[in-house]
């Protein structure tokens, strides 16, 4: 039983508050303790905040209504499996999006490259990306806002690009994989 009114002693909440005592020492410095001392002065504290374990739940917001502006985004070209033949890395892209952009609403068109988002935002479905590798990669188109929200996104395509060598003149491009 004693054991039971230890615990109920600790689960009562205890008002803390201790004196402070203020005076200064032969140095001239200023001294606060908790124990009198010959000349101190006694300096009234504020109780201590009390806890509360009170949980507040947020209240429940309405759920955001998603406004779909667009219904379709899809790469024409480079089409899926495509070969390009380009000395200069340069690959023609063009995108069919229904209904069409609303750049006076600041929407833009931004590609990835291989999962990397490239520099360069356009306003017309049909435009040059440059500097592209040679090799394999996939292509995927997006439509953004001003504050970079994705609005539509089309798949992802996979294309070839094929640059002539120097070193193989008598090479011709291959055929991609089936």
């Amino acid at each position: 039983m004693p054991k039971v009114w230890i615990l109920l002693l600790l689960l009562l909440p205890v008002q803390a508050t201790a004196a402070v005592y203020r005076w200064v020492d032969s140095h001239g410095e200023i001294v606060y303790a908790a124990k009198p001392h010959p000349g101190a002065k006694k300096i009234e504290t504020a109780p201590p905040p009390a806890f509360s374990a009170e949980v507040r739940r947020a209240s429940p917001s309405p759920p955001a209504v998603v406004v779909r502006e667009y219904r379709g985004l899809h790469l024409v070209s480079p089409s899926p499996g495509e070969t390009v033949h380009s000395n200069t890395g340069d690959v023609a892209v063009a995108l069919a999006l229904t209904p069409p952009l609303r750049a006076n609403a600041g929407h833009v068109f931004k590609v990835y490259l291989d999962g990397r988002l490239q520099a360069g935002e356009w306003t017309t479905a049909a435009f040059t990306l440059g500097h592209v590798a040679r090799g394999a990669h996939t292509l995927r188109a997006v439509v953004m806002t001003k504050d970079r929200t994705v609005l539509i996104s089309s798949g992802a395509t996979a294309f070839f690009l094929w640059r002539a060598s120097r070193l193989f003149p008598s090479r011709r491009a291959l055929p991609p994989p089936p």
